[in-house]
């Protein structure tokens, strides 16, 4: 294998001369070597610039879409927290049985009128502003836990198509009644709008 003779760097200053060299004295051999070295120093440098406004637009489309992530969590956590039961109720909304009367006696089935102050009846599903729903609890101890709909079982009647009185029938004996008010989503209010409880006695 022959090995390629090095060129002298006067022949290559030589031949980066411009075509008018000729009026030009010629280009000392430092001034050459320093003009060959800084061609490539420069493409080097002119590369890092090229890759750090890469790197700077990549990371502001990652600050985009963390951005973006950030806002859809806050936006499920609130649509969660609306329906978990956080709905408000006006300071003066109270509920209560018109008839029968605490202490009444009864012939089953008997008829219960349902009262409402400061808010409206809707149906179940109509989620608007100061509106709710009946449910009523019968022969029920337990309270109702806030985080949860209200249970639907014989002992807790829902009227979710916007009922303000319904026909009930108890066996014999003294049962206890009491209302409560429900959201759209069957949830209670914050805070609950519920009715003192009442005893009947059924014949």
């Amino acid at each position: 294998m022959t090995a390629r003779p090095v060129e002298p760097l006067e022949k290559l200053c030589s031949a980066k001369q411009p075509l008018n060299a000729a009026r030009r004295a010629p280009e000392s051999s430092e001034a050459c070597y320093r003009h060959l070295w800084q061609k490539p120093e420069f493409s080097i440098m002119h590369g890092a610039d090229k890759s750090a406004g890469q790197a700077g637009r990549t990371g502001a489309m990652l600050f985009s879409a963390y951005s973006r992530v950030q806002l859809f969590i806050v936006l499920i956590i609130g649509g969660l927290t609306i329906a978990s039961g956080e709905t408000a109720r006006p300071p003066n909304a109270f509920v209560y049985i018109i008839s029968p009367k605490d202490g009444d006696t009864v012939t089953s089935p008997f008829r219960v009128q349902f009262g409402l102050s400061g808010m409206g009846v809707a149906p179940a599903g109509v989620d608007t502003p100061n509106t709710g729903h009946h449910h009523l609890m019968i022969d029920v101890n337990e309270a109702l836990d806030p985080n949860e709909p209200i249970p639907q079982d014989k002992n807790h009647l829902h009227f979710g198509a916007g009922q303000t009185e319904a026909l009930i029938e108890l066996p014999p004996g003294k049962h206890t009644l009491q209302l409560v008010l429900g959201d759209w989503s069957h949830h209670l209010f914050r805070p609950p709008v519920i009715s003192d409880v009442i005893t009947v006695n059924v014949n």
